[in-house]
């Protein structure tokens, strides 16, 4: 009887190895036929990329510099695998980046897929809010959020500001100190102009504005205190001639003391 159990149990253990061993060889079927067929899919899509009608053949842009940047950025390959110039793939991203940075004038740039082989640019210019000038002669435009993005010429009201931003060479490229104080003065100007008084220039701080008027008149006044100030001036202005260069400043930062004085 202990014969036959040990007989039955040997049989038993040869037929459950057999199975395993099927099974074993049945899973490395499965996964050789997995990795045939996924490296047979991603070659396929290899060379599906590099086909001339899914590469990007035209760019339709308006400015010239714009596609010789986009040429740079789209030569090449990732990994020597794909084109850089797939339609699919190409660096949309570093070509934004790129055209931001390296053109100050575009504010916003949009790129699109227009065809299988093409794509499109279209940007958005920065508009000039204020000229800021460093000094007599050089001067530069600069946007609402306060960005000095080209050369320009000296016209109009001026901003400067009683301190200019870091740079090496250029200020281009940086951003004029208190710009939300000048945005408040050049509102301020905008209702002097309503009493028919022209500015010239504007000197901005961190809580006081001078404007600079045509005559040369100076008039001082705080941050804050716009309303007084105007009525105060209206006053002045019934007394005294304010654009006829005979006044030198007007100090108006005193509440109801005005300082004036004579050249």
């Amino acid at each position: 009887m202990s014969e036959r159990r040990i007989s039955r149990a040997r049989k038993h253990t040869r037929s459950v190895g057999t199975l395993e061993a099927r099974r074993k060889k049945s899973a490395r079927i499965r996964t050789y036929i997995f990795l045939t067929l996924f490296f047979g899919v991603a070659v396929l899509i290899i060379v599906g990329l590099w086909q001339p009608a899914v590469r990007i053949q035209t760019i339709e842009t308006k400015d010239q510099a714009f596609d010789s940047l986009i040429q740079e950025e789209i030569s090449g390959t990732y990994a020597l695998l794909i084109p850089r110039d797939s339609i699919f793939f190409f660096p949309e991203q570093n070509i934004t980046s790129r055209i931001l940075a390296e053109n100050l004038t575009v504010k916003e740039i949009d790129i699109r897929r227009t065809a299988f082989n093409t794509i499109s640019t279209k940007s958005v210019l920065r508009e000039k809010k204020y000229v800021w000038c460093e000094n007599e002669e050089a001067c530069f435009a600069v946007d609402e959020a306060g960005l000095i993005f080209k050369e320009t010429e000296k016209e109009g009201t001026v901003l400067f500001a009683s301190s200019t931003p870091a740079y090496a060479e250029s200020p281009l490229g940086g951003f004029v100190s208190y710009i939300v104080q000048a945005q408040s003065a050049f509102g301020f100007i905008e209702k002097l102009k309503s009493i028919n008084i022209p500015v010239a220039s504007v000197l901005v701080s961190e809580n006081e504005i001078t404007l600079t008027l045509l005559s040369e008149t100076k008039l001082l006044y705080v941050i804050g205190n716009e309303e007084e100030t105007f009525s105060n001036i209206k006053t002045i202005m019934q007394n005294y001639a304010l654009l006829d260069g005979s006044i030198e400043y007007v100090d108006l930062r005193f509440g109801e003391r005005v300082y004036l004085k004579r050249i």
